[in-house]
């Protein structure tokens, strides 16, 4: 018979060296390799780049259940080799010290560890840079380093300025390809100021048609999981329209039964790509009871955003969310084309959590949209009301309109909701990855 487990392991290579060879591993420039001192070159005389890279130990020729996390550190003033920091408790740091994370943020309590066990380690050999590359691995793609109490009321975020890369030879990369197109050796690409807004998607066929309403709706479910409608990230989207028209820019919108997978699916390099929706990842232990096991094995297929009739696919299946349209998992949304964009908003519930189970950085949404090409990506860690989602948004738009810097204009509006809503619970639910 056919070996299921076979097959999937065949896909997962082929998957594999498909990513290796797309635009985000080689930046359209594939004769060049990276080491550390291209990293350095590129850093300016503030700046810092920190590689985290998560490993198990072999001991007597057998791997090991010991999770360590490496910091691979360089500065302008590295002499050598990059500083080598082992933090050897990376076990409990991915179970006791996130569950804690989890639990403080979310019940905006006072977070006595995360900042010692996280960053202190690391900040302690920063000496006075303050702009810091930092390559997160496992565990480190689960929290927002920003968002770490140090004393008082002062966060990370108030000493540091802490830019996401997938890995810091993009900060090389990036410098490499800035000094060609100075040189006139490489052209920029021109990228009409287009972009793609979807939003606030009808998951019920019933309720968009007006058949049922919502109370009927979960009446006829006998208790299972019904989606809420998501109606403020309508307003979310018209606002971001609002601004991006005043700048001139070209608007889709895709809204309540035009929000499909299939309409998504054929979108083209928009230079903007934003969509407000739920989004979900299936943990280890979801993925035990789901029903078809081999999907669950692959963290591609366990994580997605709902768009149109997803409640009516999640009402039939638990898992087998390929077999019709209304969700799109992030094995599809490796597909999307999205070389020529610059900018990918997933304003999402918990978006950007992937499986820490692998040392190749977070499977999950997170890698499959920065495979598809976008250069950065902006996700949500874990639940934000509507409308602290809404101001932030806002907030990051006109800064960028303004300015032409995401990473700042980013950087500006989550400190400008932070004076507003205090606990990191609000401002630090979003992150910023990639590179420019």
């Amino acid at each position: 018979g056919i070996k299921i487990n076979d097959i999937v392991k065949k896909v997962e290579k082929l998957e594999k060296s498909l990513s290796e060879s797309s635009e985000l591993f080689t930046q359209g420039n594939a004769t060049t390799s990276v080491g550390w001192l291209d990293v350095q070159k590129a850093l300016r005389a503030d700046e810092a780049a920190v590689e985290m890279v998560r490993f198990r130990l072999f001991q007597q020729g057998v791997l090991s259940d010991s999770v360590l996390y490496a910091a691979l550190l360089v500065k302008p003033t590295t002499k050598k080799t990059p500083e080598l920091l082992v933090l050897s408790n990376g076990k409990r740091m991915e179970k006791q010290y996130l569950a804690y994370y989890r639990n403080v943020t979310k019940n905006q309590r006072e977070d006595d560890y995360s900042y010692s066990v996280f960053w202190k380690p690391i900040e302690e050999r920063l000496e006075n840079f303050t702009q810091i590359y930092l390559s997160p691995d496992g565990v480190y793609n689960q929290v927002n380093v920003e968002a770490f109490l140090v004393e008082g009321n002062t966060y990370v975020i108030d000493k540091y300025n802490v830019m996401l890369v997938s890995n810091t030879k993009d900060v090389a990369l990036a410098a490499q390809r800035t000094e060609k197109i100075a040189k006139g050796q490489m052209t920029a690409p021109v990228i009409e100021d287009k972009a793609l807004l979807v939003g606030n998607p009808a998951f019920y066929e019933a309720m968009a048609t007006g058949k049922l309403d919502k109370k009927q709706l979960q009446e006829s479910m006998r208790g299972g999981a019904y989606i809420d409608e998501l109606p403020g990230t309508a307003i979310e989207i018209n606002e971001i329209e609002r601004l991006l028209k005043q700048a001139g820019w070209q608007i889709q919108k895709l809204e309540e039964v035009n929000a499909s997978e299939e309409k998504l699916k054929t979108i083209q390099n928009p230079r903007v790509f934003h969509i407000a929706t739920h989004g979900f990842f299936l943990s280890n232990s979801e993925k035990q009871n789901a029903t078809t096991n081999n999907i669950a094995q692959n963290p591609l297929l366990r994580s997605g955003l709902l768009l149109e009739g997803a409640g009516d696919v999640l009402a039939k299946s638990s898992m087998n969310f390929n077999l019709e349209p209304g969700v799109l998992t992030a094995a599809e949304a490796m597909n999307l084309q999205l070389d020529n964009t610059e900018l990918v908003i997933l304003s999402a519930c918990e978006t950007g959590l992937g499986d820490i189970q692998f040392g190749e950085g977070v499977f999950g949404l997170q890698r499959s949209f920065l495979v598809a090409g976008a250069s950065l990506l902006v996700m949500s860690l874990f639940k934000v009301s509507d409308e602290v989602t809404q101001k932030l948004m806002v907030q990051f738009y006109q800064r960028w309109l303004q300015s032409g810097d995401k990473r700042q204009a980013f950087r500006e509006a989550k400190l400008a909701i932070k004076t507003e809503f205090p606990q990191p619970r609000f401002w630090g639910a979003f992150n910023m990855i990639g590179s420019e």
